[in-house]
């Protein structure tokens, strides 16, 4: 949102409030939001998410097999903007 980052990856899920867990006298739990997130730009974070700059899905067969694309698309955008010397 202000630049400083590229964010990699998939778009969260939006389920961010944080919340407290009370019990009932029945026994139950009963859990509920007791606050907003805002981004640095105040924008609602709940419900909306954080949407990557660059979508990199990860695939199940590429983790089994040890393979990260997440983590190789980080370090590619790393070495592409001069952060790390080989």
């Amino acid at each position: 949102e202000i630049g400083r980052a590229t964010v990699l990856g998939t778009s969260s899920a939006g389920a961010v409030l944080p919340s407290v867990f009370d019990t009932l006298p029945t026994g139950a739990i009963f859990q509920y939001a007791v606050s907003d997130y805002r981004s640095p730009r105040e924008v609602l974070i709940e419900g909306r998410g954080v949407h990557p700059d660059v979508e990199v899905r990860q695939t199940r067969k590429a983790l089994l097999s040890g393979g990260d694309a997440q983590l190789a698309a980080a370090v590619k955008v790393i070495l592409e903007k001069g952060k790390v010397n080989k």
